[in-house]
C-alpha cells in the first residue's frame, strides 16, 4: 500500500496595490511552479485572490 504525504488547500485574499500586476502574477507563477503548487491566483491592481494546494511542506515554504 502507498503512503500519501499531507495535503494542505490554502484560500486567501488580500487588498494591497499592486503597481504592476502583470509582472507580479508571471513572478508569482515562476515561484508557485518552484514548489509544485497547484490552484489559480487572481492578481489586480487592488490585490491578490487565491485558492492554490499541495503537500504541507510545499504549502508552509508558500
Amino acid at each position: 500500500m502507498a503512503t500519501t504525504k499531507p495535503y494542505r488547500v490554502l484560500l486567501y485574499y488580500m487588498y494591497t496595490t499592486i503597481e504592476n500586476p502583470e509582472e507580479f502574477a508571471a513572478e508569482h507563477l515562476e515561484f508557485c511552479n518552484s514548489l509544485e503548487l497547484k490552484g489559480r491566483i487572481l492578481v489586480a491592481k487592488e490585490g491578490i485572490n487565491g485558492t492554490c494546494s499541495g503537500t504541507v511542506e510545499q504549502t508552509e515554504k508558500y
